[in-house]
């Protein structure tokens, strides 16, 4: 894991760990057994700081991602993924993607950074693997379906999601 912010986590032989790097690679771990991450397309959406993305690009340099999110965690994004991943040129910041209109421009084989509204890019262009860990369970329903809607030709879907207070009230004063 990155020592970027000052996680707290622990060093086991020389390697530093944070519990939420562990889940980060437990969710790997769990996709791998169904799809190859070698040289693949995948977009995630509701990266949150981009540790995901950063995980996966360290273990698969030729991998190419799609990131969307709100305007003011997609800045998180970009500078945590700059400072962890430094000058290697993985990252085509959110700057490099305002401008990118259509899915043949994106850059392959980098991380690349959009604003929610660009997420149209996608809409009918094939990729491998459409990522959610968990901002559709915090999304309304019809913005969550919006955006499976766009993604009817991704060859594989992994959502994550735990609506534990979620769902319809019984009474005034039941979460659901």
């Amino acid at each position: 894991a990155s020592k970027v912010g000052s996680p707290e986590g622990f060093t086991v032989e020389s390697s530093f760990y944070t519990l939420s790097w562990l889940n980060y690679f437990c969710r790997y771990a769990f996709v791998s057994n169904f799809i190859n991450f070698d040289s693949q397309i995948i977009v995630e959406v509701g990266p949150g700081c981009g540790k995901q993305a950063e995980m996966l690009k360290r273990a698969h340099p030729n991998l190419t991602l799609l990131l969307f999110d709100l305007p003011t965690q997609i800045y998180i994004t970009d500078r945590y993924l700059s400072k962890v991943l430094g000058p290697t040129g993985d990252v085509a910041n959110y700057r490099e993607c305002r401008n990118v209109n259509n899915f043949k421009d994106i850059k392959l084989g980098k991380i690349n950074i959009f604003p929610h509204w660009k997420f149209s890019i996608v809409d009918d262009c094939e990729f491998d693997l459409l990522w959610n860990a968990a901002s559709f369970q915090e999304m309304a329903a019809p913005t969550s379906c919006g955006y499976l809607s766009g993604c009817h030709n991704a060859k594989s879907l992994y959502l994550m999601h735990n609506i534990k207070y979620r769902g319809t009230k019984f009474f005034p004063g039941y979460r659901g």
